[in-house]
């Protein structure tokens, strides 16, 4: 930009556009017109209007960081299988956004051992079955341009037809200024650094007049994040509980994991289940609801165990210690201890098996 303004008078009528308003953005409308320069602001955003699209449901799951894997393994697959059912056969394009570079890659590289090149999904309801792939990409600032252009073009450009998706894992740097077609699922692992920001993620989905879903998983010690977005937001558009994927789904789903490792250890290949298995008494919806997780948990558990052996050790703890060092400076403003988020974010290295995580020093 400063090479441009060389070339083009000094005495001059300036008019600068931007889609954000943000303080370094106003920085450098200082540097092109000068400080001391007369400057009117347009604001063509309408106040009065909701800062959230209304195509786009948004909520949070609460959900403990030693639980990520098998709770995204569910939701991703169980939003594919139904969106098969509802498009009559078309696939899904999901956004996961991470907080670091390393974490992006940590999550990418599981996720693409999780939905290996095909996976037979079934559609629930029928006998009808659907061999469709699932593809899984990461994107983030620190790969070469000629990398990123190319995954970014292959997750705009990927066809959605017979059944097949793809999920691309990425970080901030695609939260603005991308336009991918049909993204139908955004996931957030990790709070973001601010509201505005959580906005800029979940505006991935529900562009051009489609419908969109958005779901954050928070752990404990994050919590105070949705009441600062939801003052961001303001009125009745805030992040709510998802319905679906709430307290009792993550309760249930820690004891189907639990099963199935168990099962394995004991060759136990067609399982019983009963109010005693299910430790959640004898409740139909809550025994229906450990059934089909348990299923969902038996295939995971299997696939996790021969995938996280191909998940280097020094990408998980570079992820580990990659997570600590953004989550230090956001303990102020969401009013956690730095050693509850330590204490949550060592499950990463202990998933994979890595007891002895490095701790940061403060």
């Amino acid at each position: 930009m400063n090479n441009i303004l060389s070339f083009i008078p000094k005495n001059r009528q300036n008019i600068f556009v931007s889609a954000t308003k943000t303080p370094q953005v106003l920085d450098r409308v200082d540097e092109i017109v000068g400080s001391n320069s007369p400057i009117t602001m347009i604001d063509t955003f309408e106040k009065w209007k909701p800062k959230t699209n209304d195509q786009v449901s948004h909520s949070y799951m609460p959900v403990s960081w030693k639980y990520h894997f098998p709770s995204l393994y569910v939701i991703i697959l169980k939003y594919i299988k139904r969106e098969l059912k509802l498009t009559d056969g078309s696939g899904s394009k999901i956004i996961i956004f991470l907080p670091t570079t390393t974490a992006a890659e940590c999550y990418g590289e599981m996720l693409a051992n999780l939905f290996s090149p095909v996976n037979l999904l079934s559609d629930e309801g029928s006998n009808k079955k659907v061999n469709a792939s699932i593809n899984v990409c990461f994107l983030h600032g620190k790969l070469p341009k000629d990398t990123r252009d190319r995954v970014s073009s292959q997750f705009r450009d990927f066809s959605l037809l017979g059944g097949n998706s793809i999920i691309m894992v990425t970080t901030d740097v695609s939260a603005r200024g991308m336009d991918y077609p049909d993204i139908g699922l955004v996931i957030q692992v990790g709070i973001p650094v601010d509201s505005s920001q959580y906005l800029h993620r979940i505006g991935r989905t529900g562009r051009a007049g489609k419908k969109g879903e958005c779901l954050i998983l928070i752990s404990p010690f994050e919590t105070k994040f949705l009441s600062a977005a939801n003052s961001y937001i303001g009125g009745p558009d805030g992040v709510r509980s998802n319905p679906e994927y709430n307290s009792k789904f993550a309760m249930t789903l820690s004891r189907a994991l639990d099963y199935s490792y168990r099962n394995i250890s004991n060759n136990c290949e067609s399982p019983t289940y009963s109010s005693k298995t299910t430790q959640t008494g004898t409740n139909d919806a809550t025994v229906s609801l450990f059934k089909e997780l348990a299923g969902y948990m038996n295939d995971y558990v299997r696939l996790f165990e021969i995938g996280r052996s191909k998940v280097g050790t020094n990408t998980v703890h570079s992820a580990y210690t990659s997570l600590l060092n953004y989550y230090l400076p956001l303990s102020k403003s969401f009013m956690f201890q730095h050693n509850r988020a330590q204490e949550e974010l060592s499950f990463l290295p202990k998933t994979f098996g890595i007891f002895e995580a490095r701790t940061q020093k403060k």
